[in-house]
């Protein structure tokens, strides 16, 4: 988790209740989609 933002969202989805790693997954797939939005 290296910048707060990311860090940010994942405290948002520990507070929904989700496990660790299904929350670093989610992380994950935000990221990759927010990459490829900007590659563009």
């Amino acid at each position: 988790m290296s910048n707060p933002k990311e860090y940010d969202l994942y405290l948002r989805v520990k507070q929904m209740g989700v496990s660790e790693s299904t929350a670093k997954d989610y992380i994950r797939t935000v990221i990759i989609q927010a990459q490829k939005i900007h590659s563009r």
